[in-house]
């Protein structure tokens, strides 16, 4: 397979749609086979994520599949006692945010265990679930593929966490010899992907049998399309762009190569997840989400989309007085009581938030459409874009990997989505997911088909002419198959939680007084723009007030 270089999604699925018959089958066998093998139940499967929203709702739906996976343990009189089926989780380290202690309170929420801790606090194990004390990805190793000296330290210690938690899960009898094989789920940075892959024991490096790497390149559909998308070609966001280099892309491919194994890049473009917002596929998200996790983890994101609020509010509300900087602050400060917002307040009393071209830029499309969404449900993700305090571009997006952003709401799709068809827990729904072998220039940053390569590309099968037969005359938008497909798998995700968790919790008294006081400030600061704003912003901004008022939250 050899077909010719593209520099979008569209082009790339018209190479495939004038693929000649007789390397159909070539296509299909080695598109299966990678599949088969990372929607395999029968290998363990390593996940190596931060504690963002949607990684955490990502987790869930892996987590409380693999609780009813069990493998019986033979003995002398028949079948012994059941094994549950095990998995690895691998959180990154981030400044500011303790994405180990959230994750190990999301399996503790989700296992109802307490959890026990090995290798110093490195590791915490619910049963077959470990969860793993990972590093902060944004130390890479220098051109020499050197480490400093406090990373090397760190690197070191996960290699050694990790290779202990493999080695004692396959010894756990859960695994027969012939399924001790795992597959790696890893995020954008891959410098330590490599590392393990050198410095691991022979055994368990020949146990690798493949690799999945979500937004290390976003594949756009086309060359006009989406019209609200930043780019339209091939190119690496923000984390993949500035902590990966050529060496450390090349260097995985051979690796892979050399051990036969399929490297399948997961990407939200391609996937056509063209949403941010989670409303978008889970029903009555604000409702549900005190099901699917723990006051504890919901609180910062509640915390963060009220700030957000607040700040958006009072920069169009700037935008129209004419007044910025510590201006704005002090009249944000004059209508939110301190008592109730001192424990979230940040940006919204931040001088920085509240520049000129700040304050303009409140008013547009994307900024108004994030006000709509956390008014209705006001929950932000950390990667959320807009509480960056930069208008320029490559800082802001270098402020959201810093932060652990992959993509800011409204930009880029939800990024840990895209492993959803995917794993163990994906059942039915890998069935309309092909894994297209590809070969990519990282040079030119363009893909092509393949069988060369060990890269492969998790599309959808409505993308692959002849492998989705359809009783539709005209087939409906792979973005809205793509959506409903998510919204019902997620449906069922959050029936497996009711189940042991029940109906949500009413929320607190104390939390009801933040919401109170934050719509009452920001319709105040929206009644002052009324009659100010540009033509068509008002009627956009009027949704804000009605959620702010009427919202699902």
């Amino acid at each position: 397979l050899n077909g010719p270089w593209a520099r979008n999604l569209s082009s790339f699925t018209s190479s495939l749609s004038s693929m000649p018959s007789k390397y159909r089958s070539t296509f299909d066998a080695i598109s299966s086979s990678a599949s088969e093998t990372i929607c395999s139940k029968s290998y363990l499967h390593i996940w190596e994520t931060d504690s963002d929203v949607d990684s955490l709702l990502q987790l869930t739906q892996t987590i409380v599949k693999i609780q009813d996976m069990h493998t019986y343990m033979p003995s002398s009189s028949g079948w012994g006692p059941s094994i549950g089926t095990s998995m690895i989780i691998i959180c990154e380290q981030k400044p500011g945010r303790d994405d180990f202690a959230r994750v190990c309170e999301l399996v503790r929420y989700l296992t109802n265990l307490p959890g026990k801790p090995h290798l110093s606090g490195g590791v915490m194990a619910f049963e077959g679930i470990k969860i793993v004390r990972g590093i902060d990805n944004t130390q890479i190793p220098n051109a020499h593929g050197q480490y400093t000296p406090a990373a090397e330290t760190s690197v070191k210690k996960l290699l050694e966490r990790v290779n202990k938690c493999i080695t004692r899960t396959f010894a756990s009898g859960a695994y027969t010899e012939e399924n001790r094989k795992m597959v790696w789920h890893h995020g954008p940075i891959v410098h330590f992907l490599n590392h393990f892959i050198a410095n691991t024991t022979p055994a368990i490096r020949s146990a690798l049998a493949g690799v999945t790497i979500h937004s290390l390149l976003s594949i756009p559909p086309s060359s006009s399309s989406p019209p609200t998308a930043t780019q339209t070609s091939i190119h690496p966001p923000p984390l993949s762009r500035i902590y990966n280099t050529p060496t450390t892309l090349s260097t995985l491919e051979t690796y892979c190569t050399r051990l036969g194994i399929p490297i399948v890049l997961l990407d939200a473009s391609a996937q056509r997840l063209t949403e941010s917002y989670l409303a978008i596929y889970m029903y009555y998200w604000a409702y549900y989400i005190h099901t699917l996790l723990p006051p504890s983890l919901v609180t910062p994101h509640y915390y963060k989309a009220m700030d957000a609020l607040v700040a958006f509010c009072f920069k169009l509300h700037g935008a129209c007085t004419r007044s910025y900087g510590s201006s704005v602050v002090k009249t944000v400060q004059a209508h939110l009581s301190a008592s109730k917002a001192k424990g979230w307040a940040r940006t919204c009393v931040d001088r920085e938030m509240y520049s000129k071209a700040g304050c303009r830029g409140a008013a547009r499309d994307q900024r108004i459409a994030e006000a709509v969404h956390w008014g209705d449900a006001p929950f932000a993700l950390f990667a959320s874009s807009s509480l960056s305090t930069s208008s320029a571009p490559d800082a802001a997006g270098k402020a959201r990997a810093m932060s652990g952003g992959l993509a800011g709401a409204g930009t880029e799709a939800l990024p840990a989505f895209s492993r959803l068809p995917l794993g163990p827990a994906a059942g039915m729904i890998a069935g309309h997911y092909t894994s297209a072998p590809i070969a990519i220039s990282f040079s030119t940053l363009s893909i092509k088909i393949s069988s060369e390569s060990p890269w492969h590309l998790y599309i959808p099968k409505e993308l692959v002419p002849d492998s989705s037969p359809s009783s539709f005359a005209t087939p409906p938008e792979p973005e809205k198959v793509v959506t409903g497909r998510i919204q019902g798998l997620m449906m069922g995700v959050l029936e497996c939680v009711r189940r042991k968790k029940g109906e949500p919790q009413s929320a607190l008294q104390r939390e009801r007084e933040m919401w109170e006081e934050v719509v009452k400030a920001c319709c105040w600061a929206l009644d002052g723009c009324k009659g100010r704003l540009p033509r068509g912003v008002e009627e956009k901004v009027g949704f804000v007030e009605r959620n702010l008022r009427q919202g699902t939250w």
